[in-house]
């Protein structure tokens, strides 16, 4: 599967290497607080990114086509990460605005968390706001 994650970020930026990604759910009133709804959702997955010679690292949403390929959508530059919150099964980052994303029950956030960490680190020298897991 992860070349395909790979090949989607290629089509973006010719020499994106893949970091990592994590499976979500999003729903209709994403910007709004808390789902009125938990069947009106959409499946995505949100991707890490990073370009050597942009020296850039990046934020990918992207959902599946019907033929198994990914389609790249919207895209932040990670150093832009203003916080980073845990709550349950919910993921909140907060970019110039913040965006809630239900993490999928097959997978653990914390390692997606903390590679996003790393990269915000690495950028500005310091962390974003965080809460909900401990960084190591």
């Amino acid at each position: 599967m992860s070349e395909q994650f790979v090949a989607a970020l290629k089509n973006r930026v010719a020499d994106n290497q893949y970091i990592s990604h994590i499976k979500v759910r999003e729903y209709a009133d994403n910007a709004s607080g808390a789902p009125a709804q938990k069947s009106a959702y959409k499946t995505r997955y949100i991707i890490l990114g990073q370009s050597p010679s942009q020296q850039r690292a990046y934020v990918y949403k992207a959902r599946r086509n019907a033929n198994g390929t990914l389609s790249l959508g919207k895209e932040w530059d990670a150093t832009q990460v203003r916080s980073m919150c845990r709550e349950r099964s919910m993921l909140l980052v907060t970019f110039s605005i913040t965006h809630r994303w239900e993490v999928d029950t097959s997978q653990d956030p914390v390692p997606f968390l903390n590679h996003l960490a790393s990269i915000v680190i690495r950028a500005q020298g310091t962390l974003p706001k965080m809460s909900g897991w401990s960084y190591a």
